[in-house]
Order: structure tokens, then sequence, then C-alpha cells
């Protein structure tokens, strides 16, 4: 990188001295240059005024950077809450906890981030049967970070696992079994927000129970809603629901006493990296560490079934906390505010009571909100979106309200806390109707900046970090009307603690504020929480939006190609070779050539010496590879061949070194290696000819050989052909690995 240049390099007095200097060559006439001449006092301004020229020159402000790093499509980026998977312990009644149930950890709140049912059931069996018989993992799970091998250390077909339950579990509920998997690899792979990858094996899950029409019980199928453990590919959950009673049996070594079991039955084989499972857990659910002051859900509205809907919510705060609604005016911009039932007089017409019916169901913990007759009133008009749920919690009921217009510019509001997380973020501004005397709120929408605001658009500043709201100046955004009653309110308002949020394991312990249903139930996070991340920094920015414009978006070269595969989402990746023009059978490439041909070849991580891409392996590959490919590009994705090289050699050596043929076998495995080496040594290319010259080039380099007396070299697999000089050429798409190793060793004091 160039380095920038000075332009702010002359001093003020130096720029003085050198004018006066001109002053005799330039007009001789001008012999007074005391200060009180006014041609000195013009002097001195001009000199004052190219010196703050220079130094505004010279001086690119944060205001400017984060103006270029706009340009490029980048913005500093906010807190990111941590997030931790937390299990319930000690349940002894069946009970359900809703999506945002708070938790405490010292003095940081974690949320959950879906509903849970508590049930009364722990696995309290783990049983692991493949070909070689019965194993007993119960152990293992009990225990910290010991993992062991879910299906065996193939995980061929026909292996299970078997989880055991003292209890049965409960029939046609959604229950919730937590998978967490041995993950620390060397290859971290992309995370897959989108759910790209397609899974290298196939898994059922079924329950030991009743058969269907009073057939004798047996293993019947287990309905699954949602995997995120992707055929135990990752870590994650299984949400699934029992259609039928389980029943009890022995299953292999636990013959101590019947139990209940369910159990995954590997159906279609292929794992790269067969899945090692660190803990089993029921009942758990992740939570995130942020703090929900306000939340605002919106919901369609069809009222072609008539009146008398209603719309339901599962929220901690939706059935704690204070409940409001908004419905959509018929303009589509405005929202009007319902009452709920019995807090508006019955004088007004039914067909004019804009009500609603509010109730909570204990059992489900969800609230429901009700229109129409059922209300009393009138039903929503249709629509997407035309229904608004506000619920907040009680400390937020004055707190909401943060300001009150004064329609002048730049008006700035303070929230009731900081870290704000900006994108779950809602502000409206009130206007009462002139007519009715009704408010109408307004939603008002968070802008990174008012360079693209006009006088009409309802616009605002966030300051997330410091939890402050600033307006426009009405020709930049406009600014709230004046009110004489408080009329900016946030509806949605959510804070976290960001790099804060990573705690240790074991730091969760209680609910922040517990209900009787679960006074006696004790949540803990058994793993630390991570993602936890501080406000992201100007420079950190600038750092990001170079590695990101570093990352080939479009794969154009055979470079970008790579490096696109290694990003495959999901996947652990070794290596990956590009080969332009190439398809499989072409003898003498690259002088023949495909036309419009691209064979990618990828090798998974993998704990096998010779891994292999699965069918879904390679699949994924192909499918988030042809997203970017150029469009008249053929993709073909390849698997490696491999080429087995033994080595014959015969050494003359020192006598010291007479015994030491191990390390000259252990070196040629060096070389002879598809995968990296740990002390940053290369392993084999793709295609490379493996000559007699780098055979001989690594055993001379070994202390101790005198000299080769004779080296020849075979090879086993498929593509191969070994040339005259004795040279083995493998395929393009071809890697080595070591074979048996023939190594004689003959002393110097025996020729």
């Amino acid at each position: 990188m160039l380095k920038l240049p000075n332009l702010d390099d002359r001093m003020y007095e130096h720029m003085v001295e050198a004018a006066r200097k001109q002053i005799p060559a330039l007009y001789p006439a001008w012999t007074d240059e005391n200060a009180h001449d006014p041609g000195m006092t013009m002097l001195e301004m001009l000199t004052w005024l190219i010196e703050m020229q220079q130094y505004y020159l010279n001086r690119v402000t944060e205001a400017n950077e984060l103006k270029f790093l706009k340009l490029l499509g980048v913005k500093p980026r906010g807190a990111v809450p941590a997030s931790v998977e937390v299990q319930f312990e000690d349940v002894a009644e069946k009970s359900k906890l809703p999506r945002g149930t708070k938790l405490a950890a010292g003095g940081l709140i974690f949320e959950t981030a879906e509903p849970l049912l508590l049930v009364p059931a722990i696995p309290d069996k783990l049983i692991v049967a493949t070909d070689s018989g019965y194993f007993d993992y119960t152990a293992s799970n009990e225990g910290r970070n010991v993992s062991f091998p879910a299906f065996g250390a193939k995980g061929e077909t026909g292996s299970r696992l078997y989880i055991g339950f003292a209890e049965p579990l409960p029939t046609n509920q959604l229950l919730t079994l937590s998978i967490r998997l041995y993950e620390n690899y060397p290859i971290v792979p992309v995370q897959d927000f989108e759910g790209e990858r397609i899974p290298s094996a196939k898994l059922a899950w079924r329950m030991f129970g009743d058969g269907e029409e009073d057939r004798p019980a047996d293993w019947q199928p287990v309905v699954l809603r949602r995997d995120e453990t992707n055929h135990l590919s990752q870590s994650g959950k299984l949400l699934f629901r029992l259609e039928r009673p389980m029943q009890s049996r022995i299953v292999g070594p636990a013959s101590d006493r019947e139990r209940y079991w369910i159990c995954c039955e590997v159906v279609e084989p292929g794992f790269e990296l067969p899945p090692k499972i660190e803990h089993v857990a029921f009942n758990a659910v992740t939570a995130f560490q942020h703090d929900t002051w306000s939340l605002m859900e919106e919901f369609d509205w069809d009222g072609r079934s008539g009146q008398g809907q209603s719309l339901e919510i599962s929220h901690y705060l939706a059935f704690f906390g204070t409940v409001r609604i908004q419905v959509r005016s018929e303009d589509q911009v405005a929202w009007e505010e319902w009452r709920e039932a019995g807090d508006l007089p019955f004088a007004v017409p039914g067909d004019k009571r804009k009500v609603y019916a509010l109730s909570r169901n204990g059992e489900s913990k969800t609230a429901r909100i009700a229109f129409g007759e059922e209300a009393g009133g009138q039903a929503p008009p249709d629509g997407i979106g035309r229904v608004r749920v506000i619920c907040h919690t009680g400390r937020f009921r004055d707190q909401r309200r943060i300001g009150t217009g004064n329609g002048l510019p730049h008006q700035r509001c303070e929230l009731p806390c900081a870290s704000v997380v900006a994108e779950s973020f809602r502000l409206q501004v009130g206007e009462k109707d002139p007519v009715s005397g009704e408010w109408l709120w307004y939603d008002w929408q968070r802008v990174d900046d008012f360079d693209r605001s006009g006088p009409d658009d309802r616009h605002f500043l966030l300051d997330p970090l410091n939890g402050i709201v600033l307006f426009g100046d009405n020709e930049k955004g406009m600014a709230p009307l004046p009110s004489d009653e408080p009329n900016i309110v946030v509806i949605s308002l959510r804070s976290t603690e960001g790099v804060s949020g990573n705690i240790n394991a074991a730091l969760i312990q209680r609910f922040a504020e517990p209900w009787p249903e679960v006074e006696i139930v004790h949540p803990v996070n058994r793993t630390v929480a991570t993602g936890g991340c501080a406000p992201e920094t100007l420079e950190e920015a600038k750092l990001r939006a170079r590695r990101e414009l570093q990352q080939p978006a479009t794969a154009v070269t055979a470079e970008d190609v790579e490096r696109i595969v290694l990003n495959t989402p999901g996947l652990r990746i070794a290596r990956a070779r590009a080969l332009p023009l190439f398809r499989k059978g072409l003898k003498q490439y690259p002088s023949d050539r495909s036309p419009a041909a691209l064979s990618v070849v990828v090798v998974p991580y993998s704990e096998s010496p010779k891994p292999l891409p699965s069918r879904g392996f390679m699949e994924t590959v192909r499918r988030h590879l042809d997203k970017r490919r150029m469009i008249t590009t053929d993709i073909q994705i390849l698997p490696p061949e491999y080429i087995e090289i033994s080595v014959h050699a015969v050494i003359v050596v020192e006598p010291s070194f007479k015994d030491e043929a191990s390390i000259v076998i252990r070196e040629l495995t060096r070389l002879l290696q598809p995968f990296d080496n740990k002390d940053g040594t290369s392993g084999w290319a793709f295609g490379r000819t493996v000559y007699k010259g780098d055979i001989y080039g690594v055993i001379n380099r070994i202390s101790g050989v005198s000299y080769i007396q004779d080296l020849w070299i075979s090879a086993e697999g498929k593509g191969f052909r070994k040339d005259a000089d004795g040279d083995i050429q493998i395929p393009p798409y071809g890697l080595v690995y070591s074979g048996e190793h023939d190594i004689e060793l003959i002393s110097l004091t025996e020729l």
C-alpha cells in the first residue's frame, strides 16, 4: 500500500516568513513590513486561510471514513448477543415455558429463543449397537466433554443409538431432545444459515411403542417436526412428536430393568466424520443474552370466516406483561390503538366499538386476543400486517414514552437503557386526529444518516451504544410535531451486553422472575456462552471491508472457484482443486480440453487416511458453486482418486543408523501425504507426478544416510501410468498416499 502524503507540511510562521521574503522581488515599493501595515494584515490572514485549507485537505475525519464505507455497502456492526444451551433440571411435572422466558446469570439476563415443554424425563441410558456388539456410554454422557461415537467408529448401515428413559414420554406433545456433538476439529465450517447442506448420511428415528390395530408393541416411526442436527452432522435440537404410547423393554446390556426407548438408526451411510456425541439432554433450549423491554409482532388478518376471529401469541411478555393492540387504519399509514373490552363505555354502538378481548391460557402459557362478537365490537379490516400486538414489562409502561414533540430541529430523546439491539428497535410518533381527537400513531424509520432524507420523511437516527434517538431538522428528515402530551413512544426495545454475555459454564442458575410452577426447576448452562461481540469499531469495520472485498463473489478464475468451494457453508473441506476445461475421461489433459467444462475435486476433512466425499457432500458443493459460476460453465464435482505409492530402496548408511529404517519410512510418509502436515508443510499436489528424484531428495536429506544404492517405485490404484524412467504419473484429480515401504539399510562397514 502506498504511503499517504502529508499535505499539512508547512507551519503558519514558515509560510508568513516565506511570503515576507518575496515582497522585495514582487513589489519593491512595499517597504513597511511591520505588523501595523494593512498589507501585512492581509498577508497574515491569507496565510492563515491557506494553513486551514491544508489542514482540512490532510485530515480524513471519522465521518468521511463512514461515508466511504457506506459507498462500499459496509457499516460498523452493533453488539451481538451471546447464546448458550440451557438445560432445566429437577422437573417434577409437565409444564410449559413460553418463548422469551427470562433467566438470570448474575446481573445478566438471558431469554429463551422458543417455547419449551418441560417433562419429567431424563435420558438415563445410552447404548450404541454396531456389528461388533452393544456398548454402554451412559457414563460418558454424565461426564463433561467426554465424547463417544454415536454409531461406532465407521457409522455403517444398521448401526443404532438407543436413548432410554425411566418414564414414558407424553404423546401428541412437541418434545425437544438436544444433542451436542464433538466439533473441536482443525477446520471450522462456515455457518449454514440458509440450510444449504445436504446430509452425508440418512438416519431414521423410531420409538418402541404400541402397534397399529392391536398389534404387539414394536419400533414405530417418530414424527420429526424439525431436525437442527441435519442427520447428526452438527449440534442442535430434535423436535419430535410421539403419536402412540411408549412401551418398556430391555435393550442390549441394559438388563437391570426395562426402559422406554427411542432409537436412531443409520439407513444410508456416508459420514465423512462419524458423529461423536458429547452430551444428550432433554428439557433444553437455546437462550440469548438480551433483555426484551418491549416486543412488537404483526399479524395478517382475514375476516372471510366472519366475526369472532382471534389470534394467539406465545411469549413471556404477552403472558406475564402488559398487552396493547394496534390496528392499521384504512389509509394504511397510521395505526389506531384499540382498547380492551370493558374499558370502553357500552354507549358506543357495537359496530363502532374498537375493542378486543384478552385471555391467557395457564397451561400453554399463551395470550389469546379475540375480536368481533366475542369481544363485543367490530373486527379489524382484512389485509397483510393489519394487526399489531405490543407487549412489554410492567416497568416499561411509563418508560416507553421517551419524549414530547416540539417541532424544533435535531430533537434528542434518551432511551431507558443503553446497548440497544438496533435491528429490533421500533419507534412511533403520535398525532391527534383533528376530527375525532383520537391518537393516530405513525411508524418512523431508523436510518444510518439523513443524507437521502427529505422534509416529509419520518426518519430518525439511533445511537445504540448510548441509547440516544435523534430526529431531523425539517429539511433533512421530519421533526416530530409539537404536542401537549408525550407522543414519542417506543414499541420494540431490546438491550444486550454483547461480549460480556460470553459467560462461563454453570452461571445460569435461576429464573429472573420465577412463577409457582417452576420454583423447584433449576436452569443450568453446561457449556460456556459464545457468539457475544462488542460493537464494531471503525477500524474493525475497515478491516472487515478489506476482507470482504478480497472474497470472490463470482467464480471467474480457478483460484476464485477454489476459495468459494472451501467456504461452502456447513462443510469441512480440507482441500479443493479446480480443473478448468477438464472432464473426467480426458487422457491428455491439459493438451486435450473440454469446452465450457469445469471440474472441481473436493477432499473432505476426515480422520480416515483416504477420505471420500459422499453424494450429499458433493451435491452441496455443486449447489453452492452453481449460484456463483459463470453462466456458460458446466460444473462437475469429483472425488479424489487415491494412488498408493510404495518405495523400495537399498540405502547405504552410517553404522549408527543401521537399525533406523523407521525414520526413512516416517519421512516418506510425510512426503506422500494427501493432507497438509501439522508442521505446516503442504500435502501432495493434485495430479503431480511422483518422480524418483523427489524420493531421492527426501532420503538423502536424512542425517546418517550416505547414499542410495538402488530405488524403484510401485503404485496401486486407478488412472496412473508408470513411464520409462520409473516415475508414476497420476490423473489430474489424483492424490497419493503411502503404502508399504520396503527399506533395506546397509552399513558402510558391511561393504
